[in-house]
């Protein structure tokens, strides 16, 4: 089962080169996930460091702005493949996600509001 802040490796079809990309999940219930890049090419991005990130090769960035949908099979062979589960965003980035949110131009105040919720939810599980 994936959980809000899991870090998976799934297939960017959408992308100039199409491969696999580690996406951090946002929201479970329609398998929404953002992108992980290494460069902050698009709006709405927050930084994540490798320091804290240990499956990071180097500081990254989170596609806040772009949220990506995955069907329940894409994500499931993720966690199939033995290195399909890159790892877990950090408490602290968990946390500034889910405060980044609300000042991402690029979504609707219905993903912003839905978006802050589950991550609310996360941290409470964690118990952050």
């Amino acid at each position: 089962m994936v959980n809000v802040g899991d870090v998976l490796w799934l297939f960017a079809g959408t992308i100039r080169d199409p491969k696999m990309k580690m996406h951090a999940c946002v929201y479970v219930d329609d398998g929404i996930f953002f992108r992980i890049n290494s460069k902050s090419h698009f709006p709405g991005s927050i930084l994540i460091t490798q320091e804290e990130h240990p499956f990071l090769k180097w500081d990254s960035y989170l596609e806040c702005g772009g949220p990506i949908e995955f069907d329940v099979s894409e994500i499931e062979e993720s966690f199939e493949r033995e290195w399909g589960v890159a790892g877990q965003l950090s408490d602290k980035a968990l946390q500034e996600m889910g405060s980044h949110i609300e000042t991402v131009r690029q979504l609707t105040r219905a993903e912003k509001q839905k978006f802050k919720d589950s991550i609310r939810r996360e941290c409470e599980r964690r118990g952050i």
